[in-house]
């Protein structure tokens, strides 16, 4: 496998979103099960579900390599620490960085400083979405999905949103309602068919840059 080009770090004010198909050829698998590291491997081994065990590798593979171009370092030597709730993070870097996959498309956001949160979700058919919504939304977001007359497309958008918001934070929806308010978040489309959220630590807003991930 070549190394990834270069890439320039974002600015204090930008994100790099990465957009990547998880449905990749054989060759390309093969290449990204090499560089897990030895816990991304058992934990792929774990899946019982091979559709979900391949998105997995695929979505680890091209994080490696993408972090590989902003550190210039080979993508199997890259070290990632775990927070209380899963979420990644670099060894002593200052890259922020975080991913989320749904559908077989995965982003990438990465960023300067501060913490990060990002989510996407394939809009589809969703009978349970009004009970979902009464279970973890805020008084607040309900009323906007129950006032919506396009309450699943409505629903991806609110629920992105929070998963980004919580990601940002470092938590999990079992921390649902205890979201700080200085966070900046936006709502995009990466793909049709699709609702993704980025929110980063802070009030300032942020310039989205969007990038292929199959271009490294």
């Amino acid at each position: 496998m070549n190394a990834p080009r270069r890439q320039t770090p974002p600015l204090a004010d930008e994100v790099h979103l990465w957009r990547a198909p998880l449905n990749l050829r054989a060759g390309i698998f093969s290449d990204f099960e090499k560089i897990l590291a030895p816990e991304e491997t058992l934990r792929a081994q774990r899946f019982s579900v091979p559709h979900a065990k391949s998105e997995y590798i695929a979505a680890r593979g091209f994080l490696r390599m993408i972090l590989s171009a902003y550190l210039a370092s080979p993508p199997q030597n890259i070290e990632l620490r775990y927070g209380e709730y899963g979420k990644p993070f670099l060894k002593n870097n200052a890259l922020q960085f975080n991913l989320a996959h749904s559908g077989g498309l995965a982003l990438f956001a990465i960023g300067a400083n501060a913490p990060l949160g990002v989510d996407v979700e394939r809009e589809r058919p969703l009978p349970e979405a009004p009970n979902l919504a009464r279970r973890f939304f805020s008084p607040a977001e309900q009323a906007i999905f129950f006032d919506s007359i396009e309450q699943e497309k409505t629903f991806f958008e609110l629920w992105t949103r929070k998963e980004a918001r919580l990601k940002a934070q470092g938590r999990g929806i079992a921390h649902n309602g205890e979201e700080e308010e200085n966070l900046f978040c936006v709502s995009f489309c990466p793909q049709e068919s699709y609702a993704a959220a980025l929110a980063a630590q802070g009030a300032s807003s942020r310039r989205l840059i969007f990038f292929d991930a199959e271009s490294l």
